[in-house]
């Protein structure tokens, strides 16, 4: 077979352009994947700031409400030793108060206890006034 050097050339030619276009498609894909990977290299350092960032803010964070945890229960213990003494105070007057009130109804109830021994021994003097009056009960009656 014979081949001109027109179309021999026209064909080197398109051979050419095939690899030129095949090359340069490689090589601006392998520039944008390089390019690519150095922009998700800045922003995984952007988020590597950030991270540190929150971790700083977070320890702070954590520090001051472990200081305000620590202030806040030094304060409920101080509240609660105040309301245990007050407690404590109102506990041992209601039980004098208590105390009192019973010896006063102690008292008053023996008071009681004598007016009625009283009364029962003036009842049962009564009864036998009353008894003597009438008289020792008839055993025979009469006829009338």
């Amino acid at each position: 077979m014979y081949l001109s050097v027109e179309v021999l050339t026209v064909v080197i030619s398109a051979v050419a352009v095939v690899v030129t276009i095949v090359a340069s498609t490689f090589s601006g894909f392998a520039w944008f994947i390089k390019r690519m990977d150095q922009k998700f290299e800045q922003a995984d350092s952007r988020f590597k700031q950030v991270d540190a960032r929150f971790d700083q803010m977070d320890a702070k964070f954590t520090q001051r409400i472990d200081s305000l945890e620590s202030r806040m229960d030094a304060r409920f213990d101080q509240m609660d030793a105040k309301f245990t003494h007050r407690d404590d105070a109102l506990d041992s007057k209601f039980a004098q108060r208590v105390a009192s009130l019973e010896s006063k109804m102690d008292s008053r109830f023996d008071k009681l206890d004598q007016r009625l021994d009283g009364l029962q021994g003036e009842l049962t003097e009564v009864k036998i006034a009353v008894a003597r009056l009438e008289g020792p009960p008839r055993r025979i009656e009469i006829a009338r």
